[in-house]
């Protein structure tokens, strides 16, 4: 069986330590914002480790929905993804976030898997 994972969501790195930054490959400011992502008002979805092989690309936009939770995301996902959303951690804007929290427009959410190594 699975062993349970006793550590806390506190012991691990803060999020933003994971979260890619890119300059703006764009010269135009009126059709990019400042960190170089589109201005579009979305949600953006970001995928690490496997989750990002898995999907073929490391973030997309989705469009806001009321009510929208981080378990309602990770559902369209989980057939490519392979994997149960207890076996992932959340971010919501560089900070930890439980699968029930509620996204809002311009929400970045992260998808982080299970790491291993040594």
């Amino acid at each position: 069986g699975r062993a349970a994972r006793s550590e806390s969501v506190s012991a691990y790195p803060p999020p933003s330590f994971l979260l890619p930054s890119r300059p703006s490959s764009s010269g135009y400011a009126v059709d990019r914002a400042p960190n170089g992502y589109s201005k579009r008002m979305a949600i953006r979805v970001l995928f690490f480790g496997f989750a990002a092989d898995r999907m073929k690309t490391r973030e997309m936009l989705l469009d806001p929905e009321p009510n929208l939770r981080i378990d309602a995301v990770f559902e369209r996902f989980q057939a490519t993804l392979g994997a149960p959303a207890d076996r992932f951690l959340f971010s919501v804007n560089d900070e930890w976030a439980p699968a029930d929290r509620l996204l809002v427009d311009g929400d970045t959410v992260a998808f982080i898997p299970p790491m291993s190594g040594g």
